[in-house]
């Protein structure tokens, strides 16, 4: 298989990645520069020229994904006889830079619910490299005119994200088809439609987070109801709310946005470490 078609593979399955490139060679080596291998966790595409060399590049790399680093880096190996690798000797006579370069699962979130404070989030998380889930049981939250999707102007125009749009009746049906490890935040127009998703998140194997906004009072009344709709007290501790940075306590739709989204941007980056996706 070809690396680019591998590293699309691995991406669409949310599988973490590195991309090994023979970045210079001199002297002799199996392959000329340029030469590259995809590593996974689980599997290995493509050659760098086999030997020592290759053995050596996939167990570095591996260590890579272990420790979840986004940042690429070097390593020369010389391919001579003094020269004694771990998994033995490749006396080509010449010696080698490697470029070893992390891909990482791109992070996934879904906002239930475009009113006003979730398209001000939709407006500030498009701006991330992420996959960005926009859900509402409403039709009109979603048009492309107030989006600024599907080529229209409008807050998300501009959009770095992969902004996908779910208009659904029932949101909460929309929960099983999102990517393992998505970061659900839950803001409907409808108290009962913010309890149904939350108790259908719960249920739901691979959910990353969930996040509800209200207060302190709105998740009293919830916690009651899914203590007997049968979720134990672990369960209950996954929702985290409010959600958002309580240093920011501004009122305002956009202002509640920049905290939501700074708090979810803050558990991505402590859940960085690249581990293949349930």
């Amino acid at each position: 298989m070809d690396w680019l078609d591998a590293l699309q593979r691995l991406r669409d399955a949310r599988t973490p990645a590195v991309v090994v490139t023979l970045a210079m060679v001199r002297g002799h080596a199996p392959r000329n520069g340029g030469a590259k291998m995809v590593v996974a966790p689980a599997d290995v595409f493509g050659t760098i020229g086999g030997g020592n060399l290759e053995a050596t590049a996939v167990s570095r790399a591996r260590e890579l994904l272990v420790s979840g680093t986004a940042e690429p880096e070097l390593l020369t190996l010389a391919l001579s006889d003094k020269s004694v690798t771990e998994y033995g000797v490749q006396c080509c006579g010449g010696e080698v830079t490697l470029l070893l370069e992390p891909v990482r699962v791109v992070p996934s979130v879904a906002v239930f619910g475009i009113g006003h404070v979730g398209l001000e989030l939709a407006r500030v998380l498009a701006r991330q490299q992420l996959v960005l889930h926009l859900v509402d049981s409403r039709a009109d939250m979603l048009a492309p005119a107030r989006l600024g999707t599907d080529g229209m102007p409008g807050p998300l125009a501009d959009a770095v994200a992969e902004v996908r749009v779910h208009h659904a009746p029932v949101p909460e049906a929309v929960l099983r088809d999102l990517p393992p490890g998505t970061h659900v935040l839950v803001m409907t127009h409808d108290h009962a439609e913010d309890l149904a998703i939350v108790d259908q998140a719960l249920r739901v194997d691979g959910i990353g987070s969930i996040g509800l906004i209200g207060s302190r009072s709105k998740w009293a009344r919830f916690r009651a109801r899914l203590g007997d709709a049968g979720h134990d007290d672990a369960a209950l501790a996954r929702v985290t709310t409010p959600i958002g940075l309580p240093e920011i306590t501004g009122k305002q739709p956009a202002t509640i946005a920049v905290s939501v989204a700074a708090g979810i941007l803050r558990l991505i980056e402590q859940q960085a470490p690249a581990r293949p996706a349930l």
